[in-house]
């Protein structure tokens, strides 16, 4: 089966985006240095241990879809085209 080429660039910039995540959480892990006015103001609180686990969970996800959805002929390929079709048939008129 013949994937096409929108997927391979989707699976591609997620496999990178994942890789690119799991990078910046084994920094954060190994950071010893002051931080930033102590993180104050942060969303997810003021320990970068909790970005790092955070970055490590959205980057292994991100690298492992990546990978599923450059198989051919998996579920998750399958799956990231339906929106697509769906996009198309209601936005072009049938006659």
């Amino acid at each position: 089966m013949k994937r096409s080429g929108w997927l391979t660039f989707a699976g591609v910039l997620l496999i990178i985006t994942g890789i690119m995540r799991i990078i910046d959480s084994i920094w954060a892990f190994s950071y010893d240095g002051t931080l930033v006015d102590k993180l104050h103001g942060a969303l997810l609180g003021h320990s970068l241990t909790t970005y790092a686990v955070i970055w490590l969970i959205v980057g292994i996800t991100s690298a492992v879809t990546g990978y599923m959805v450059m198989r051919p002929g998996s579920l998750s390929a399958e799956i990231s085209r339906s929106p697509a079709w769906q996009w198309r048939a209601s936005t072009h008129s049938w006659p």
